[in-house]
């Protein structure tokens, strides 16, 4: 199996918020909408992947693809770190890897242009960027949680792969 750059706690940090989120939307149509993105996601992770079986799968099945807990993870943790290959040169990269999979990435890039003085942008300062009210809210509140899961675990710092 292929290990992945991103840093596992926040990796766990998206698994619970999603899990509580899918809860909370199960019956509104931004669930529609997420599932249509992470079904086009996964078919994009098929291709690139080369797993065409898979991709034939998602075109007959997509739906119960993606509820096999491993396949989702899977598809996620690839998403991710195609992300942030896209930031990697950014300080604070996680506030801009989670508004990315929350908004796409190129709402993110926009969020991140760096300004006049040639300064990059701090994740705090990204954040208030962030002009999707629920996104800025969704941002924060998984940096709260990411930042107390590696408290927990005697990380420190916002950076870094546990």
């Amino acid at each position: 199996m292929k290990r992945f750059l991103v840093a596992a706690f926040l990796i766990l940090t998206l698994i619970t918020a999603a899990y509580f989120l899918n809860q909370y939307w199960i019956h509104r149509y931004d669930a529609l909408i997420a599932r249509e993105a992470a079904i086009y996601r996964s078919r994009e992770w098929a291709a690139a992947t080369g797993m065409r079986e898979l991709e034939r799968q998602m075109t007959t099945n997509a739906k119960g693809f993606l509820r096999e807990p491993e396949n989702n993870i899977r598809i996620g943790c690839w998403y991710l770190e195609k992300i942030h290959e896209q930031f990697q040169d950014s300080p604070e990269t996680e506030p801009r890897m989670i508004a990315a999979y929350n908004a796409g990435p190129s709402r993110a890039v926009e969020w991140n242009r760096t300004p006049e003085n040639g300064k990059p942008v701090s994740g705090a300062e990204f954040i208030t960027r962030i002009d999707i009210p629920s996104t800025r809210a969704y941002v924060s509140s998984i940096m709260e949680r990411y930042r107390q899961i590696k408290a927990s675990k005697g990380q420190v710092g916002s950076s870094g792969n546990p």
